[in-house]
């Protein structure tokens, strides 16, 4: 999978919230500290964001993690090795230290 589609994903997933929560993409960019224009870029997936932006993006969908605003089609746990919970990240093209990070923060939430 292209790093385009996973944006692409995660934008849909943050207008689903938002529309869910009844916030307009001015409201939201208010209480994550964006503009209207980049809420509407991020949700069309043009804007890439960093994770930091995606947990303020969370907290500010009043939402239980920062893994509900994930594309989750992209996570595949798989089962337990001897250093505990594995994901296999489909379709990318991570490193495994990348993909050690992304695991560990997961397992985390």
């Amino acid at each position: 999978m292209e790093p385009s589609q996973i944006y692409s994903l995660f934008g849909r997933r943050v207008a689903e919230a938002r529309e869910k929560a009844e916030l307009t993409q001015s409201k939201l960019g208010e209480r994550a500290g964006l503009s209207r224009a980049s809420i509407a870029n991020i949700e069309a997936g043009r804007q890439r964001i960093v994770l930091h932006q995606a947990i303020i993006l969370a907290e500010a969908l009043n939402l239980h993690s920062v893994t509900d605003l994930l594309p989750v089609d992209l996570l595949q746990p798989t089962k337990k090795g001897p250093r505990g919970l594995k994901l296999n990240l489909s379709g990318s093209h991570l490193s495994k230290t990348e993909a050690a990070k992304i695991a560990r923060i997961v397992a985390s939430s």
